[in-house]
């Protein structure tokens, strides 16, 4: 249960408020880095500066909508504002 912003500021206020609604663990891009799994499509986004939020859910089993649908809805207003 991680959330994973790129490396503009959007994504990371982003990914705090999504953390702070569902409890992920946020893991920032030094954290991230350490995986070794830098994947091709944030980078893409960091090149282009568009933000980019990577979310781990931690089970691929049931539905955790209940849980995520909160923090979606949030981060659309935020991104509306």
């Amino acid at each position: 249960a991680d959330i994973m912003p790129n490396n503009t500021n959007r994504s990371k206020k982003l990914a705090k408020l999504y953390s702070d609604i569902t409890g992920y663990r946020l893991m920032m891009d030094d954290e991230w880095t350490k995986l070794g799994q830098t994947g091709s499509l944030r980078a893409w986004c960091d090149n282009k500066k568009i933000t980019f939020l990577e979310i781990e859910i931690p089970s691929r089993w049931g539905s955790l909508w209940q849980k995520q649908q909160p923090a979606i809805m949030k981060i659309l207003e935020a991104m509306l504002a």
